[in-house]
């Protein structure tokens, strides 16, 4: 992380386990979430599932709003979350991980 980021005591979603922050712009910041699985292996069901299952962390409504402006944006936009990559990834031990990017 750059060193103009520090850690963060706020958890505004169940399962975060590490938030850090922007000191700069508080707009940017790393989530670290932590959350159980029903499988029996993380491996059971793909990276895009997990994703899905979280969706509403990266801002998916099923309403439709009208809005004079959201956060400087033109009227009736919104800001958006995109996922430019997935990855499984084993650890030492060999357990395994999806990252984000």
């Amino acid at each position: 992380l750059p060193a103009n980021w520090g850690p963060s005591k706020e958890k505004p979603f169940p399962g975060i386990d590490l938030r850090y922050v922007d000191s700069f712009d508080d707009v940017n910041n790393l989530e670290v979430i932590v959350q159980k699985s029903s499988k029996g292996s993380i491996t059971d069901s793909s990276p895009s599932d997990f994703l899905n299952s979280i969706g509403y962390i990266l801002g998916e409504t099923s309403a439709k709003v009208e809005s004079k402006s959201e956060g400087g944006f033109q009227p009736n936009k919104a800001a958006a979350a995109s996922v430019l990559s997935t990855n499984t990834r084993k650890d030492a031990n060999g357990k395994s991980y999806y990252e984000y990017q």
